[in-house]
């Protein structure tokens, strides 16, 4: 994560965001975000529809999250011409989140992690909404 992180650091311009596909993700980023490589947008967690942190269970996160943590979906703070990133992983079950069909893809870096298990990888993917 904090290749990941140093990456999205050095190219995030402002105005642009950055979600997580996992919260067991999130809270890695954020710390390192928030640590070394800061961003001018806060990082948001994708939840699939979920817009209340009581919503969340406690293997997300639950209590140290809050509703400003939270994207419920995509498309809600994304405009024509946006650029986005999402940060996402396979480990802990989790899988690359299904977005927008007007997001395109630009770009997509492989961050090798040795956690849970040597063979994960963090992934930032670059979008540009049309």
């Amino acid at each position: 994560m904090n290749g990941a992180a140093k990456y999205l650091s050095a190219n995030v311009e402002p105005g642009q965001r950055v979600f997580l596909g996992t919260s067991f993700e999130f809270f890695n980023y954020k710390y390192y975000e928030s640590t070394y490589y800061p961003i001018s947008n806060p990082p948001l967690l994708y939840t699939g529809g979920r817009s209340d942190v009581s919503q969340m269970s406690s293997v997300e996160g639950l209590a140290l999250l809050s509703n400003s943590d939270l994207a419920a979906t995509f498309t809600e703070r994304a405009h024509s011409g946006d650029t986005e990133w999402v940060i996402w992983t396979y480990a802990f079950g989790s899988n690359k989140p299904e977005l927008p069909k007007n997001w395109v893809q630009l770009d997509e870096k492989e961050f090798p992690d040795v956690r849970p298990y040597v063979g994960t990888s963090i992934y930032v993917t670059e979008y540009r909404v049309n």
